[in-house]
């Protein structure tokens, strides 16, 4: 009777834990035959789409998609608000705006990973910054950006260079998979941050997700 609990409780642990894996390696990167354009319509999915929560007004889903030259992500926000930021450069955290981040694991230092923040505001149109090296990217040059107003909120839509350096060690190409962590900040008015919905914490590399490529 003993080994036969023991037996059961082993394998009830092993189903646990893959079912924990399962979970971890729910959020895939689609790989796509053709460029994908700012402002065109996107090959979204229900299965590929990584839905972030926050309440019954406020939400987002995101998708990642990439080929041979650049990582893309999409990203659609459900919001009362209008998407608005009145802060510039390394500041735009503090209202509307995106986080995203990627890391090659969940236990390296931060110098190993990068986080970029990005909005649009009226004094200097689209603002694009990264973490932990703090830089800011001319929109159109390493990595692209365009936020359109729609019925629902906004809908942003990025294109990474993948050759660029902040990007080219994560690099389908040569990764299976990576880990990444999406936040957006909601404002109500550009000045104050009202809400934080996330998925992950872009800060802490350990609480990031498990983003595994479809080849």
């Amino acid at each position: 009777m003993r080994r036969m609990l023991v037996f059961l409780l082993l394998s009830l642990m092993i189903v646990m834990a893959s079912g924990f894996a399962m979970a971890e390696s729910q959020y895939v990167g689609v790989k796509v035959d053709e460029a994908l354009v700012i402002g065109q319509t996107w090959p979204v999915t229900q299965d590929a789409a990584i839905n972030v929560p926050y309440n019954d007004d406020a939400n987002f889903v995101a998708w990642i998609f990439y080929d041979d030259s650049n990582l893309y992500l999409q990203y659609d926000v459900t919001t009362p608000f209008p998407q608005k930021n009145n802060y510039s450069g390394h500041g735009i955290w503090q209202a509307s705006s995106m986080e995203f981040a990627l890391a090659p694991s969940l236990t390296v230092p931060r110098t190993e990973r990068i986080k970029w923040i990005m909005t649009r505001n009226e004094s200097e149109g689209y603002v694009i910054v990264t973490r932990e090296e703090r830089t800011i990217i001319e929109n159109g040059t390493a990595v692209e950006l365009g936020i359109a107003n729609t019925d629902f909120g906004y809908r942003g839509q990025v294109i990474f260079d993948l050759s660029d350096r902040f990007i080219e060690s994560f690099n389908p190409a040569n990764n299976e998979s990576v880990f990444f962590a999406i936040m957006v900040n909601d404002s109500r008015d550009g000045t104050e941050r009202t809400a934080m919905m996330t998925l992950g914490d872009t800060q802490e590399a350990s609480t990031f997700k498990l983003l595994t490529f479809q080849k």
